[in-house]
Order: structure tokens, then sequence, then C-alpha cells
């Protein structure tokens, strides 16, 4: 009996480690395919190229980040006053401020001067190049550098107000110029990871958010039209995408590796097979988005209601997977997001240039792939509303809910300035 449990232990070790091996080379293939690829895999790969200091934007959002924290604390406060609550509901009627809401918020964003200016010369730069460290292990990286990815959000949380603001004071252009601003530094903002990504595409949602807003109630110069259109087309691509998966890919690896190697060896193998997968459905998505945005189908599965990309197959079911998918819609919603503003820009134009206005958005002076509503393939949907415009997507749910906005179960896009009951009323009679 002894002998034979010696010849199964023996056995069992054979096996195990024939299974260790094989986990060991699937992943020893993968890094020496990225690496012929060029691809990084690792943390180190992606520390960026020194810059001068006054040439990265990088510099001055850490220079403001006491301000930004500072801002952050006195909005929530802002927020359980009377013009704080005034403030938010003319904000979630899409109308500019007016009366103590105004006044309010102008005290507010004036309490910190620096912010601009830092903001205005982070756009002006050419480069960014990340502060962090990418020397540390992986788990550390996240939890060290995650706070200065949430100031960028800040950040956001800053400009939307203070445009809103400026608009109401009939300084329209001079909020659009901030505007541009901040869409000029997420394209430079090139941290690493899927979180950073989405933080970014948050940021200009804020912004799409609040340029709709300023451009439904005043005119803007032909300049300030011709330099935010400029700004947005270069939203139509996706490398930001691209590099926020290869780097996220990047961190999976080394995290891997640091995971599985405080396991005993016969954990290891089956702990390295289940965190494969995931790097795999890296691949399996970065491969999928190579394509152009407007090309990719995102959808909302009905039993579920999840989000779900149907070309790019099967990921596994891994636990990355919905993250990865929630990415590529956020991405496809923004795409939609910046082409509404553009059709609300030739709008604009359409009407300075005929003196009535557009019926149709084949009307306008725009090139047929920037009207065409990237979650669905055809023209973007337009109505009239009262003063102003409804531009949206039909979103990922396939339906035209008339412009209802729900980014999972609904439309998405540029609302139209609900009217006031009174004037409303007035109107009629």
């Amino acid at each position: 009996m002894a002998i034979a449990l010696l010849f199964l232990a023996a056995i069992a070790i054979l096996i195990n480690g024939a299974l260790a091996w094989h986990a060991q080379s699937r992943l020893d293939r993968m890094v020496a395919d990225l690496h012929a690829a060029g691809e990084p895999t690792s943390l180190k790969e992606l520390a960026p190229k020194p810059v001068a200091a006054e040439k990265n934007a990088a510099t001055y959002l850490v220079k403001i980040s006491g301000d930004l924290d500072a801002f952050s604390e006195a909005s929530g406060a802002f927020e359980e006053t009377e013009p704080g609550k005034q403030w938010w509901k003319d904000h979630e009627d899409d109308k500019l401020p007016k009366g103590a809401g105004l006044v309010g918020m102008r005290e507010l964003v004036d309490k910190f001067p620096a912010i601009l200016p830092a903001l205005a010369r982070a756009a002006a730069c050419s480069e960014y190049a990340s502060p962090a460290d990418f020397s540390m292990p992986p788990t550390k990286f996240i939890a060290k550098n995650l706070t200065r990815i949430q100031q960028f959000r800040i950040l956001a949380n800053y400009v939307y107000p203070t445009m809103l603001v400026l608009a109401a004071e009939g300084k329209a252009d001079e909020a659009v110029r901030i505007g541009i601003q901040l869409l000029k530094v997420s394209r430079l903002n090139n941290e690493p990871l899927l979180v950073n990504h989405l933080v970014t595409l948050a940021v200009r949602g804020a912004v799409f958010q609040a340029l709709g807003i300023v451009l439904q109630h005043d005119k803007v110069s032909a300049e300030s039209a011709a330099a935010l259109a400029a700004e947005l087309a270069h939203f139509e691509g996706n490398e930001g995408l691209l590099y926020a998966l290869k780097t996220e890919r990047a961190y999976s690896i080394p995290a891997l590796k640091e995971q599985t190697g405080r396991l005993a060896a016969f954990l290891r193998w089956p702990m390295l097979n289940f965190l494969l997968k995931e790097v795999e459905s890296d691949n399996a998505i970065i491969e999928f988005v190579q394509r152009p945005l407007d090309q990719i189908e995102v959808r909302v599965e009905p039993s579920s209601q999840r989000l779900i990309v149907p070309a790019a197959g099967d990921l596994g079911g891994t636990q990355v997977a919905p993250g990865l998918v929630g990415t590529v819609s956020a991405d496809v919603r923004s795409l939609a997001m910046a082409r509404c503003l553009r059709v609300l820009l030739a709008l604009a134009e359409y009407r300075q240039k005929f003196g009535k206005e557009a019926e149709t958005i084949e009307q306008l002076s725009l090139p047929r792939e920037f009207m065409i509503d990237p979650a669905f393939g055809k023209p973007l949907k337009m109505k009239k509303q009262g003063t102003g415009w409804l531009i949206y997507s039909i979103g990922p749910n396939g339906v035209d809910d008339g412009g209802k906005m729900d980014l999972i179960k609904g439309d998405y896009g540029i609302s139209a300035p609900k009217e006031d009951e009174s004037s409303t009323k007035s109107d009629a009679q």
C-alpha cells in the first residue's frame, strides 16, 4: 500500500509539473509573440520618455492638484445651499444658471483662480509625460496613481460649471475656448490603463454636455465654431481606446506574475490558467477594435440588459469581459456625442446662411460620415424643440426612444433646453 501511495504521489507530482509547465509555456509564448510584434508587456515599458517640465502638460495639472481637491470639497458643500439647489435645478433642465444659482457658482469658481491658467498652459503643450513611477509593482501602481487620475475628473467638474457661468454672462466664446482646452488636454493625457481611459471619456462627456448647452443658448463667433469643429474632428479615431487596452494588457501580465508567484506550486498553474484567460480577452478585444469605432456594433442584450459586442466573439465568460465591452460602448457613445455637436454647429451655420432652420440632417454642410449614428449606422436623429434642438443617437438598444436619454436602455446625445412652464403658457395664449 505504501509503495502504491508513493507511486500515485509521484504520478500526481509529474502531472502537476506537466500542467505547470504547460501554463507557463502559454504565458511565455504570449509574451514572446507580443514582444515580436513590438507591443509592451510590462509597466516599465510604458514609462514615457523624459519631457522638459515646461513642455509637459502633466506639469501644470500636478501644480493645481491641491486646488482641485479644495474645489471638490467646496463644491460638495455648495450643493447643500439654496443657491446650490437652484444651480442643480437649472442644470437638470439643460438651462444656463440664473439668479442665486449663477451668483453662487460664480463666487465658488472665483475662489480657485489658478485652475484655468494652468489648464491653458497644459493645453498649449504638445506632450504629456506621466509623473507615475512605472517601476512599482502592479498592485501598488494602481493605488498610488488612482488619486491623480480622479483629479482629472475633478478638473472637468470645475470646467463644466465655469463654462455655463461664462455663457450665462454673455461670454459664450470664452466658454467654448475653455471647453476646447480641456478636450485637447484629454487627447494629450496618455496615462495608462482602462480606468484612466474611462475617466477621460467621462471628462469629454462633461465638456460635450456643457458645449451643447452653451451652443443652444447663444451664438458663437465663426472663429470659435471653426476651432471647435476642428477639435471635434480629432475624436473620430480609436487611438485612445487601443492605447488603453494595450496598456491594460501590459499591466495585466506582470500583475498575473505577481499574483501567481505568491501561491504554492500545486496551486499556481490553475490560477495562472484562469488569469491567462483575462489576458486573452484583452487580446481578443484589441484585435477586434482595430476597425473604426463606427463599424463596431454594441447593443443591449434584452434578457440581461447587459452590453454586448456581438462580433467580438466568445470571450470565455471572463471577469474582465464586461468591463472591456463596456469600455468599447463608452467610446462609441463619446463618438456619437462629438458628432451630435458637429451637427449642432452645422445647424447654426445653416440658420445663419439661409435665415431659417434646416428641416433634415441631409441639408447640412457636413460630410455624411460625420452625421452617422455610430451605434446604428444610420443618420443621427434631430428634432426642433422650443428654442433648441434635440440631437441624439438611438443607443445600443436599437430603438428610437424619441430622445429619452438613458446611457444603457435609451438614447443619448444633446438635449434641447426645457422651457419654463410660465413661458409655455404665455406662448400658447
